[in-house]
């Protein structure tokens, strides 16, 4: 693109910047400041434009999202100001990651899919970067499209992107994406079972990734590949390629891909019988977990440490990790109120920041009524004056054009009228009327950045124009050396005024005349002309102002209605959880804590179950996560049925579920928790990896208590767990229930 002259220092900070941008977001940040100030001082919006971005980008890689969001606006419209299309787009993208992170998938799909759009206009359109093409930023934009589709179970779909994804990256060497594209499709083809293939697109991932020393997804990359060829039962292998992904420099990957893949190689040392090796993979993975407080992680791997221990009969050891567990738990539950609570703030920043937008973009800057000191001449001219009552004390626009077309014709020696409305989302001039010879015809409408037309380059230029003969006079405001063999139609036209109609900054469109005549406008026809365009220009915007007022008034009960199934929607995704359609841990806590109060007021039993599945992690690794999915919705949904009117159940994470039981004394939690496991045993979900059964079963505790002050809701969580481990060490596919004991 075409730069102004930069001196050295500006050119080495942005460089330096573009040099820092992935691999140390706290040098960009700093980085992006100073050149920030810099391009600032030397009016280069371009520059100011990318470092906003580059900061932004590197606030939101650190979830510092509530940061990052104003400078990728601040971007946003510097870019847009500037015409600059690649900027815009990787503004875009970034602030649809934000929304992904936050869970917001239906608007982060939204600002993909705008950002998706954009990318068409990029090769015939202005961008800061050489390189920047419509393969490279559109392979982009259907990788993350792909991804919203994923995350939503949408597996067709996410295909679909993927391929096209991959399709467009390959025409770019795969510079796009730099192996993402190879190494998503690889995980999909995985997911479905295509293992050749898979392991194709893998390996030329990794190939692609090591080619532009991009390391920060490789570790992943070497996981997948290590679960293809485990899948393929090529063991020596799949053992190479997790050694490689656990060996990846942490400082070069996320965390969460090494810890992932420490768990992965643990689970496939487990399988090959060599649980020692695994155990001290799971260790160091916690230990990496605990250091960096990756709380949930944490919680993961000592369930799973558990489990391992468990099946060794080492009840001690699996005793002490399962009190981890909860240790853990109970510091993931503060991070999750904290980030909830982070989360709304973001999100309602985020909601100002787009309203702020969507107001510059509607209605620009407030109308200035402006009154224009009319030439001594022309306020003497009584025919304009009450032109000017009669058009402005109406806002019917059609009226107005009526008016205007028709005074002209008695006014002037004019051959032709027209009048277009400039739409600012468009960029284009629209013709509401035109007259040639009395007679109405119909104008295209004209992009007011057009080197072809004379009406554009009125209004660009705020400029009143007077041609007294056409074909000598038109190259002063048009380029286009064809210009009268393109107007062939209107080719019998000698002279004409071209006006511009303005209130204070805000353009409203033209006004022209024409005449077949040369120099048929004299200084009186063009001083009126002058006159009924300042009087055209404020009774046209009142019109329009009153038809957008409507429209605004329609727009905001739409809005308002919309808001309000929105906000319907998302108490019913806070409360419920996605996969099983039950209420979710969070309802739970609330229904619990409400539950509680209730009992003690009135002195009455409150009972809990805690139902855990057999064996679920085996069921998980030999049918698959999709099978485990159904298993859980058919237990789900067997769960609903049995319940009567006034029990609550809800999933409480991972396989296990919970049942809480108001006015239920233990013998009766007792027994509908015996008829809950064997309508459990009757579904018959085949399990051949099951230790005690064929079929899925589960495992249950419960606590029955009436609640007092000196007791609480945590304990009697703790009292129905602890029953639960008990039914386990009893060997499962039963129900262990305790009164509990209070002080």
């Amino acid at each position: 693109m075409g730069k102004i002259d930069l001196d050295s220092e500006a050119k080495k900070i942005l460089s330096d910047l573009e040099d820092t941008k992935y691999k140390n977001f706290i040098d960009t940040i700093s980085i992006a400041d100073v050149a920030f100030k810099l391009c600032k001082k030397l009016g280069y919006e371009a520059g100011m434009s990318l470092s906003l971005l580059r900061k932004g980008e590197a606030l939101s890689t650190l979830s510092k999202y509530d940061e990052a969001l104003p400078n990728l606006f601040n971007s946003l419209k510097l870019s847009q100001a500037n015409n600059i299309y690649d900027l815009q787009v990787t503004a875009q993208i970034c602030i649809g990651n934000i929304l992904f992170d936050l869970g917001d998938y239906e608007k982060s799909f939204d600002s993909y899919m705008l950002a998706h759009k954009l990318t068409s206009s990029l090769n015939e359109n202005t961008n800061y970067f050489k390189n920047s093409s419509f393969e490279m930023y559109s392979a982009r934009t259907c990788t993350d499209i792909a991804e919203v589709y994923k995350a939503l179970g949408d597996y067709k779909n996410a295909l679909i992107y993927y391929n096209e994804a991959q399709r467009l990256d390959k025409l770019v060497d795969y510079s796009a994406t730099m192996g993402i594209s190879l190494s998503n499709l690889g995980d999909m083809n995985y997911i479905n079972g295509n293992y050749n293939l898979a392991e194709n697109l893998t390996i030329e991932a990794i190939n692609y990734m090591k080619h532009y020393d991009f390391n920060i997804v490789i570790s992943e990359t070497y996981r997948i590949l290590a679960s293809i060829y485990e899948k393929k039962e090529d063991y020596k292998n799949s053992k190479k390629y997790f050694i490689k992904a656990i060996n990846v420099d942490s400082s070069n990957s996320h965390l969460y891909y090494k810890i992932d893949s420490l768990i992965a190689y643990s689970r496939f040392l487990i399988n090959r019988k060599d649980t020692n090796n695994a155990l001290d993979h799971l260790i160091k993975a916690l230990d990496i977990s605990k250091s960096n407080k990756i709380t949930s992680k944490s919680m993961d791997i000592c369930k799973i440490i558990s489990s391992v221990y468990e099946d060794l009969g080492n009840t001690y050891e699996a005793y002490n990790y399962y009190k981890l567990y909860f240790v853990f738990e109970s510091e993931y539950n503060k991070i999750i109120k904290s980030k909830r609570a982070n989360t709304l703030k973001i999100k309602t920043k985020l909601q100002k920041l787009e309203n702020e937008k969507i107001n510059i973009l509607q209605k620009s800057e407030t109308f200035k009524k402006r009154t224009e000191e009319l030439d001594q001449t022309i306020k003497n001219i009584s025919i304009i004056s009450a032109l000017g009552q009669q058009i402005t004390s109406t806002q019917d626009l059609d009226k107005i054009l009526e008016i205007l077309g028709t005074t002209i014709n008695n006014i002037m020696d004019a051959d032709s009228f027209a009048l277009a409305l400039y739409d600012e989302d468009e960029e284009v001039l629209k013709y509401d009327y035109c007259s040639e010879k009395n007679m109405p015809i119909n104008m295209p409408n004209i992009s007011v950045k057009s080197n072809s037309s004379i009406a554009a380059y009125c209004l660009r230029n705020n400029e009143f124009i007077v041609i007294k003969d056409i074909e000598n006079d038109y190259s002063k405001y048009v380029k286009n050396p064809d210009y009268l063999s393109e107007n062939k139609s209107h080719s019998w036209i000698g002279s004409a005024i071209y006006s511009p109609l303005v209130i204070g900054t805000v353009l409203i469109g033209i006004i022209t005349v024409q005449s077949a005549g040369t120099n048929a406008f004299n200084e009186y026809s063009i001083e009126m002309m002058r006159a009924l365009s300042s009087y055209a220009a404020i009774a046209v915007n009142n019109a329009v102002k009153s038809m957008n007022l409507k429209s605004e008034i329609s727009k905001r009960k739409k809005a308002q209605y919309e808001l309000q199934k929105l906000n319907n929607k998302l108490l019913y995704l806070s409360e419920n959880d996605s996969l099983t359609g039950i209420a979710n841990r969070r309802k739970f806590d609330h229904v619990i804590n409400h539950a509680w109060k209730k009992a003690k007021l009135s002195k009455t039993n409150l009972s809990l179950i805690i139902l855990d599945i057999d064996f679920f992690k085996e069921f998980n690794d030999n049918y698959g996560h999709l099978q485990g999915d159904i298993c859980l919705s058919s237990i789900s949904k067997e769960l609903v049925r049995s319940l009567p009117k006034n029990y609550i159940a809800a999933r409480f994470g991972g396989d296990e579920f919970v049942i809480l039981l108001p006015e239920s004394n233990i013998d009766d939690t007792e027994n509908f928790g015996r008829k809950l496991i064997k309508r459990i045993e009757n579904l018959s979900i085949t399990h051949a990896h099951s230790k005690i059964s064929n079929t899925v079963t589960a495992t249950m505790g419960a606590a029955s208590v009436i609640p007092k002050e000196n007791i609480t809701i945590t304990q009697f969580i703790k009292c129905a767990d602890d029953a639960l481990y008990a039914a386990k060490i009893k060997g499962r596919n039963q129900i262990v229930a305790e009164v509990m004991l209070t002080p």
